[in-house]
């Protein structure tokens, strides 16, 4: 009788042991794939913002030099503009791999940033030789929003 209980208790006392184990790792693989979905967006982001700032100085340097409808400011024109429109792409992939994997904060941020930067692109493309300097400050204030939320979902964890 004093065996059965002893082996009932290891064998309770293994099961429990097996259920905390699995329970640990599930936590870990899933910080882990936040982590990396974050990072990743981060990096992203950088790009994104880099991407816009290719745009606006190709665009501002052809103003300046006079020179608009040349073959290679047209050609320099375009190689921004698809830097930009694949560097919002990828953005966005991250975005909606975080919508995932984290909570609303970084979606809404994410969201938000993309609000701002696409029109920016959009009026640089269309000669607004004002949009990228006006919109300095709501860039740096949505760009902060989205490293500040990322770093934020990081802690939580």
């Amino acid at each position: 009788m004093l065996v059965d209980q002893v082996k009932a208790v290891t064998t309770a006392t293994k099961e429990i042991e097996a259920k905390i184990s699995s329970g640990v790792w599930d936590r870990q693989k899933r910080w882990e794939m936040k982590r990396e979905v974050l990072f990743e967006a981060t990096k992203r982001l950088g790009d994104f913002d880099d991407a816009l700032v290719s745009l606006h100085t190709v665009y501002l340097t052809e103003r300046i030099n006079r020179k608009p409808g040349e073959p290679e400011w047209i050609e320099a024109k375009g190689s921004a503009a698809k830097k930009f429109g694949a560097a919002a792409k990828k953005f966005e992939e991250s975005r909606l791999l975080a919508e995932i994997v984290c909570g609303k904060e970084v979606k809404l941020a994410c969201d938000n940033f993309l609000l701002v930067m696409r029109p920016i692109a959009t009026g640089i493309t269309k000669d607004d030789a004002e949009i990228y300097t006006e919109s300095a400050r709501e860039r740096t204030l949505r760009f902060l929003a989205v490293t500040l939320a990322i770093k934020k979902e990081l802690e939580a964890t």
